[in-house]
């Protein structure tokens, strides 16, 4: 098959210099995993944002923007795992409203995984926003993020992840809707993982063990989402967006705020 050409949204340089000035309130910033659980439990379950999907604290907990809440006709859907959930949370924190963003903590694409994250009622749940932002904006981008959470930096064998990745993004470019005689479809873009800390390691996992693949892996996942007739041509990594200086928050693994405005910036403010 012959690989089309793909649009390295990584424009960013232009991107993100052109980025928003940020005018998001001041807000605390969170920077430990604690955080996150102090957040579910004090305002993620009662907004309904947060949806309890078993007993392991945050995780497995499924991050969904509402009808209604701000972003939720942004014309923008981020989709993905704990990081995509972490978006979510730091919109609402922050009182922004630039897109809408459903994501599974812990999720995967893989199948046989668990939890998994395009799920039959996920998917409704994007199905149901995509159609309603097109109804207020005539347009949707969806920005996929593929996740760490499938990911072996031991083998660095990660082809059936990302075929995984692969056919997940092709279910959400599926969706069609028809409105007043046109047809309507999203337009997709394909975001890559950062791995760890550069210092100090992942759970007992050195640094420089957990990230030695990252490059190849999403080296792999552009040339995938180039093969693919179903998706766009639009594709960058969380690195590239972050200018190659990943922030984190003390367990070494999740974006740390500085990112994750970075994230969002690059979600308001992408052009095709």
């Amino acid at each position: 098959m012959k690989k089309r050409k793909v649009r390295l949204a990584v424009l960013l340089a232009a991107l993100l210099a052109a980025c928003i000035a940020c005018t998001t309130p001041a807000a605390p910033a969170f920077e430990r995993a604690e955080d996150y659980s102090n957040w579910a439990n004090e305002t993620g379950y009662e907004s309904g944002a947060l949806v309890q999907q078993g007993d392991y604290g945050i995780y497995m907990n499924y991050y969904h923007t509402l009808p209604g809440a701000r972003g939720y006709d942004s014309g923008r859907i981020a989709v993905g795992d704990s990081r995509c959930c972490q978006l979510g949370i730091y919109e609402q924190r922050m009182g922004r409203g630039d897109f809408a963003a459903f994501g599974v903590w812990g999720g995967h694409y893989r199948e046989g995984a668990y939890p998994q994250i395009v799920t039959d009622a996920l998917f409704g749940d994007v199905e149901r926003c995509f159609r309603s932002q097109i109804a207020a904006r005539g347009e949707c981008t969806i920005f996929f993020f593929a996740t760490v959470n499938d990911y072996d930096y031991e083998s660095g064998d990660n082809s059936a992840n990302i075929a995984a990745a692969v056919r997940a993004a092709e279910r959400l470019a599926s969706l069609c809707f028809e409105l007043d005689g046109r047809t309507f479809r999203p337009r997709v873009v394909i975001i890559g993982f950062d791995g760890c800390r550069r210092e100090g390691g992942y759970y007992g996992v050195p640094s420089e063990t957990f990230n030695r693949c990252l490059d190849e892996y999403n080296a792999a996942l552009l040339e995938a989402v180039a093969g693919s007739e179903a998706l766009g041509v639009y594709f960058t990594t969380v690195r590239a967006i972050a200018g190659g200086n990943t922030a984190y928050i003390d367990d070494g693994l999740h974006y740390g705020d500085e990112t994750l405005r970075s994230l969002a910036d690059f979600i308001a403010g992408f052009a095709a």
